[in-house]
Protein backbone atom coordinates (compact mmCIF):
# COMPACT_ATOMS: atom_id res chain seq x y z
CA UNK A 1 0.00 0.00 0.00
CA UNK A 2 1.50 3.47 -0.62
CA UNK A 3 0.55 6.22 1.58
CA UNK A 4 -1.04 6.14 4.98
CA UNK A 5 -3.95 4.31 5.64
CA UNK A 6 -6.14 5.06 8.68
CA UNK A 7 -7.13 2.13 10.66
CA UNK A 8 -9.98 2.05 13.23
CA UNK A 9 -11.82 -0.02 15.23
CA UNK A 10 -15.58 -0.17 15.24
CA UNK A 11 -15.38 -0.19 19.63
CA UNK A 12 -13.44 2.67 19.44
CA UNK A 13 -15.84 4.63 17.23
CA UNK A 14 -19.00 4.22 18.74
CA UNK A 15 -20.14 7.16 15.70
CA UNK A 16 -18.69 7.99 12.83
CA UNK A 17 -19.20 11.91 11.86
CA UNK A 18 -19.85 12.68 8.08
CA UNK A 19 -16.58 14.85 8.25
CA UNK A 20 -14.44 12.27 10.15
CA UNK A 21 -15.77 9.59 7.06
CA UNK A 22 -15.01 11.85 4.39
CA UNK A 23 -11.29 12.54 5.87
CA UNK A 24 -10.86 8.33 6.29
CA UNK A 25 -12.17 8.06 2.35
CA UNK A 26 -10.27 11.32 1.35
CA UNK A 27 -6.86 10.13 2.61
CA UNK A 28 -7.00 6.41 1.15
CA UNK A 29 -8.65 7.05 -1.91
CA UNK A 30 -5.33 9.26 -2.78
CA UNK A 31 -3.76 6.02 -3.48
CA UNK A 32 -6.41 4.33 -6.25
CA UNK A 33 -4.39 0.65 -4.84
CA UNK A 34 -6.56 1.52 -1.81
CA UNK A 35 -9.87 1.54 -3.78
CA UNK A 36 -11.78 -1.43 -4.81
CA UNK A 37 -14.66 -2.03 -6.88
CA UNK A 38 -17.48 -4.82 -7.01
CA UNK A 39 -18.78 -5.82 -10.13
CA UNK A 40 -22.33 -4.31 -9.39
CA UNK A 41 -20.31 -0.58 -9.08
CA UNK A 42 -18.58 -1.25 -12.65
CA UNK A 43 -21.89 -2.63 -14.11
CA UNK A 44 -23.47 0.76 -12.70
CA UNK A 45 -20.41 2.95 -13.86
CA UNK A 46 -20.43 1.54 -17.82
CA UNK A 47 -24.80 1.94 -17.73
CA UNK A 48 -24.46 5.45 -16.28
CA UNK A 49 -20.90 6.63 -18.33
CA UNK A 50 -19.48 7.46 -14.91
CA UNK A 51 -15.70 6.92 -15.08
CA UNK A 52 -12.61 5.63 -12.48
CA UNK A 53 -11.86 9.18 -12.55
CA UNK A 54 -15.00 10.56 -11.74
CA UNK A 55 -15.43 8.25 -9.21
CA UNK A 56 -11.74 9.31 -7.81
CA UNK A 57 -13.19 13.57 -8.03
CA UNK A 58 -16.20 12.26 -5.65
CA UNK A 59 -14.11 10.32 -3.32
CA UNK A 60 -11.42 13.30 -3.05
CA UNK A 61 -14.07 16.26 -2.71
CA UNK A 62 -17.08 14.80 -2.47
CA UNK A 63 -19.38 15.39 0.33
CA UNK A 64 -20.85 12.47 2.78
CA UNK A 65 -24.54 12.48 2.31
CA UNK A 66 -25.12 9.55 4.76
CA UNK A 67 -23.10 7.01 7.08
CA UNK A 68 -24.49 4.22 8.71
CA UNK A 69 -22.72 0.76 10.13
CA UNK A 70 -22.30 -1.71 7.34
CA UNK A 71 -22.20 -5.54 7.58
CA UNK A 72 -19.59 -6.75 9.88
CA UNK A 73 -18.76 -3.57 11.72
CA UNK A 74 -17.59 -1.64 8.94
CA UNK A 75 -18.95 1.83 7.80
CA UNK A 76 -21.18 2.76 4.24
CA UNK A 77 -21.09 6.11 3.19
CA UNK A 78 -22.55 7.49 0.66
CA UNK A 79 -20.21 10.08 -0.60
CA UNK A 80 -21.60 12.41 -3.66
CA UNK A 81 -20.32 15.52 -5.79
CA UNK A 82 -21.45 17.19 -8.88
CA UNK A 83 -19.84 16.42 -11.66
CA UNK A 84 -20.72 17.68 -15.48
CA UNK A 85 -24.37 18.88 -14.18
CA UNK A 86 -24.97 15.40 -12.68
CA UNK A 87 -24.90 14.14 -8.63
CA UNK A 88 -22.71 11.27 -8.81
CA UNK A 89 -23.47 9.43 -5.61
CA UNK A 90 -20.68 6.44 -4.41
CA UNK A 91 -21.63 3.95 -1.79
CA UNK A 92 -18.67 3.35 0.12
CA UNK A 93 -17.52 1.06 2.39
CA UNK A 94 -14.51 1.89 4.63
CA UNK A 95 -13.04 -1.36 5.44
CA UNK A 96 -12.07 -2.06 8.68
CA UNK A 97 -8.27 -3.39 8.01
CA UNK A 98 -7.35 -0.89 5.28
CA UNK A 99 -8.86 0.64 1.83
CA UNK A 100 -11.92 1.51 0.65
CA UNK A 101 -14.71 -0.95 -1.15
CA UNK A 102 -17.15 0.10 -3.91
CA UNK A 103 -20.81 -1.37 -3.43
CA UNK A 104 -22.19 0.79 -6.16
CA UNK A 105 -22.78 4.33 -8.22
CA UNK A 106 -25.64 6.35 -8.71
CA UNK A 107 -27.21 9.72 -10.03
CA UNK A 108 -28.89 11.32 -6.73
CA UNK A 109 -30.78 14.37 -6.52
Amino acid sequence: MVGKVVQFSATDLGLLSKEQACQIIRLRASSSENVIFDDHAIERMLERDITRTDISTVLLEGEAREVTRADGGDWKVLMVKRITGVHVGVVTIILMEDGLYIVTVEEVI
